[in-house]
C-alpha cells in the first residue's frame, strides 16, 4: 500500500494559510460544542472530560462537516452579496477604490480571449501550454476560494463564540474587551481582502501571437479593427477559392 507522506507533513501543513484557517475554525467549533455538552472549553480541557464523554469527539467532527458542507455553504452567498454591494457603494467615492491592474498587454490575454482562441487552435505544443496555463490558474482560483471559505468560517465561529457565555472567545472578552478583534482579524483578512480587492489570480493566459493581434488592434482604433476584419475575410476567401 502506497501512503502520500506528503500530506501527512505538518511542517508543510503550518505554512499553508488555507490549513491554519481551517484548523482554527475547527478549534473554535470543538469550543462551542464542548461547552454545550460538558459545560467547560478548550482552554480548560481536562484529559478526564473528554475520556468521560467520549462521544463528545465524534459529535465534534460531525458538527465541523455540518457546517463546512451544509451551514456556511448556504450563508455564504447571502452574506458575500450584502457585503459586496456595501462595499460597491463606499468604493463608489472618489479616491476610495482600489487601483485595477492593466490588463492591456502584448503578452498576456484574458482568460475569455484564450478559451475563445482554443476553440479554432489546431493541436500541438502551443495548445497543450495553452490549456496547462488555464488548468494552473483554475487551480489557484479553487485554492483562493477554499481559503476565503475557511476563513468565513472561523469568523462566524468567532462571533458565535463570542455570544455563548462560558466560550473561549466569551472568556478572553471578558479578560480584555479588545482581544476577541485581534483573535478575529486573523481569519478575517482573506475574507476582506477579496471583498474589497477580489481574488488575487491574475486570469491572463500568455499567448504571444495573439496578445500582439489584438494588442494592435486595441492601440489602432476602429480603422486597425477594420483592417484586421478585412484580412481575415480576404484570408476566408482565398481559403475558400483553393478548396473549389
Amino acid at each position: 500500500m502506497n501512503i502520500d507522506t506528503d500530506k501527512w507533513n505538518l511542517l508543510e501543513k503550518a505554512h499553508d494559510y488555507r490549513a491554519q484557517l481551517r484548523l482554527f475554525g475547527f478549534v473554535l467549533l470543538a469550543d462551542l460544542v464542548l461547552v454545550f455538552s460538558t459545560g467547560t472549553n478548550v482552554w480548560n480541557l481536562r484529559w478526564s472530560t473528554i475520556s468521560d464523554r467520549p462521544a463528545a469527539i465524534v459529535l465534534v467532527v460531525l458538527a465541523y462537516g455540518a457546517v463546512v458542507k451544509i451551514v456556511v455553504p448556504l450563508l455564504l452567498p447571502l452574506l458575500r452579496s450584502v457585503l459586496g454591494l456595501l462595499v460597491e457603494w463606499v468604493q463608489r467615492i472618489p479616491g476610495v477604490s482600489p487601483k485595477r491592474r492593466d490588463t492591456d498587454s502584448p503578452t498576456y490575454v484574458t482568460w475569455t480571449d484564450a478559451d475563445r482562441w482554443l476553440a479554432d487552435a489546431p493541436d500541438g505544443s502551443r495548445r497543450v501550454d495553452v490549456e496547462k496555463q488555464m488548468a494552473r490558474i483554475a487551480e489557484d482560483e479553487a485554492h483562493w476560494d477554499s481559503t476565503v471559505r475557511a476563513g468565513w468560517t472561523a469568523v462566524l465561529l468567532a462571533l458565535l463564540g463570542w455570544l455563548v457565555p462560558g466560550s473561549t472567545i466569551a472568556a478572553v472578552a471578558h479578560w480584555q474587551q479588545w482581544a476577541p478583534w485581534v483573535i478575529g482579524f486573523f481569519p478575517a483578512i482573506p475574507c476582506v481582502y477579496d471583498l474589497w480587492v477580489g481574488s488575487p489570480v491574475r486570469r491572463e493566459v500568455r499567448v504571444p501571437e495573439l496578445a500582439q493581434r489584438l494588442y494592435r488592434e486595441r492601440r489602432g482604433g476602429p480603422l486597425s479593427n477594420a483592417r484586421a476584419k478585412n484580412k481575415r475575410s480576404n484570408h476566408a476567401v482565398v481559403n475558400v477559392d483553393s478548396i473549389s
